[in-house]
């Protein structure tokens, strides 16, 4: 026999003893890996718990709650790390000590581990925080949309290259003076295209939109904020005609023949031009 250990867990505010025999040394690391992970499985949510409560009591409940959802999901990405933590702290102290209470080993040993409990608590409650402040965007923007008289009552949207093609009902260019503003300011820097569509959309507020070939735009979430800010008002579209005659032109030539066959303009002749 090489040790005895006296374990010591508190159950019903009473500390309650258990001997471990270790008949060799080598028997200590298979030990202090499932210990280990008894100690992630029964304290680390408690332990988390106690931090949003103690370090963010000006959340309201629901919202401490939800922040410590936010922190278990950060942390299931980190198991594995915070088990070799705590385990190596368990074999160092076990070796050194013939007897070891939990509570009070996780609270004056695992101080590394504890901050990191802390850390993603703070993370947890930041992405609390911007979630909110995003759901407070979308609702103003929502507002904005909902109080204006629309300018065009029907856009229908197309991806082309890193672009956007926006017509009306009879497939004729809009013109909008936001487009050019933003175009000038961003004259000199880069454009995005995905801010543009959006605060042209805000600012037309049509009652209609139809997003064609949505599979393009890589940015999902331009398309969650646009499905949430007009709702209702928009469609999503794959295989429509107007879809189906874009993607049946796949080399330059059917392109133009295309974009040929729909009404001349100046917005459609540019972006031809860009194919």
């Amino acid at each position: 026999m090489w040790k005895t250990l006296s374990i010591g867990v508190k159950k019903d505010k009473e500390i309650h003893f258990y001997d471990v025999v270790f008949d060799q040394h080598e028997d200590l690391n298979g030990f202090c890996d499932v210990l280990s992970e008894y100690i992630l499985n029964k304290y680390q949510n408690k332990l988390v718990i106690k931090t949003l409560n103690k370090n963010y009591c000006y959340l309201t409940s629901n919202e401490r709650k939800e922040a410590y959802e936010n922190a278990k999901r950060i942390l299931a990405n980190e198991h594995g790390k915070n088990r070799v933590i705590i385990k190596n702290k368990l074999i160092e102290y076990i070796s050194l000590s013939d007897t070891i209470i939990i509570d009070g080993f996780i609270a004056f040993r695992l101080n590394e581990y504890i901050n990191k409990l802390e850390l993603a608590a703070d993370r947890a409650v930041e992405i609390l925080i911007a979630k909110k402040e995003y759901d407070e965007f979308i609702d103003l923007l929502r507002f904005f949309v909902d109080i204006q008289n629309p300018v065009i009552n029907t856009i229908h949207v197309l991806r082309i290259e890193e672009k956007y093609v926006m017509l009306d009902s009879s497939y004729n260019e809009i013109s909008n003076e936001c487009i050019d503003d933003f175009l000038n300011e961003m004259r000199y820097g880069t454009i995005n295209y995905d801010d543009l569509l959006l605060s042209t959309l805000i600012t037309l507020a049509p009652k209609n939109i139809y997003i064609h070939q949505v599979y393009k735009i890589e940015n999902k979430e331009l398309l969650s904020t646009l499905k949430k800010v007009f709702e209702n008002r928009i469609k999503f579209c794959n295989d429509c005609s107007l879809c189906n005659g874009i993607n049946g032109a796949k080399d330059f030539n059917k392109k133009l023949d295309f974009f040929d066959a729909m009404p001349k303009n100046r917005l459609l002749s540019h972006i031809k031009s860009d194919l």
